[in-house]
């Protein structure tokens, strides 16, 4: 994953790529709805 990538998922400033988004819900056991969601704030 490109560095930019991650920053930018990191700071919450963009959202994943689906299949992204798929791997990391599966490495990290959660649903993959918990992924998209926005933290308040």
């Amino acid at each position: 994953m490109p560095r930019h990538t991650f920053s930018t998922l990191k700071t919450g400033k963009d959202d994943p790529p689906l299949p992204l988004a798929f791997k990391l819900a599966r490495l990290f056991g959660v649903p993959i709805e918990d992924i998209f969601q926005k933290e308040p704030g």
